[in-house]
């Protein structure tokens, strides 16, 4: 049992955190693009400051959450808002679109989530808990590395809005 839950965390950990190690991806298409024209490019890079804040401020509300409903509850709704946030992002006409889809909404996700997740590892391995729980959180290092590597050929291939 402690395999799986060890497993679970570390893919939470790939596939979540990775969106913000990925941001710069978006930030050079959104440049490049231009989608909205008149807008410093500042603008653009605030969306990726968002994702910080976002995450920073609610983790301890989400805690909360965690410890009244459970992760079953919390999880799936981390799930939904990722991908509302991201089909969202991609119908937006306005930069403050952005802002509330990708910068907020999408960023929301990580502490659904990923905040349940992290003291699972730690209450199922009594031995080499340490080791467990540092390849549960290198799991955010890998996943950076291929949302990053995915994430280009996905925007310029796939095209909701």
């Amino acid at each position: 049992m402690g395999v799986t839950a060890g497993y679970g965390s570390q893919q939470a950990s790939l596939s979540i955190a990775s969106h913000v190690e990925s941001y710069p991806v978006f930030l050079a298409y959104y440049l490049g693009a231009d989608h909205f024209l008149g807008f410093p490019t500042c603008d653009y890079a605030f969306i990726g400051e968002i994702n910080f804040g976002v995450t920073m401020l609610t983790a301890p509300i989400v805690t909360v959450l965690t410890r009244k409903f459970g992760m079953q509850s919390q999880i799936p709704l981390g799930a939904d808002m990722l991908c509302g946030g991201f089909v969202s992002a991609s119908y937006t006409t306005r930069i403050w679109h952005l802002y509330l889809t990708q910068g907020v909404l999408v960023d929301l996700c990580v502490d659904f989530i990923y905040i349940p997740t992290v003291p699972v590892v730690s209450q199922w391995f009594l031995k080499r808990r340490s080791l467990a729980s540092g390849v549960s959180a290198a799991g955010s290092g890998v996943g950076g590395l291929i949302f990053s590597l995915a994430t280009g050929p996905m925007i310029r291939n796939i095209r909701l809005g």
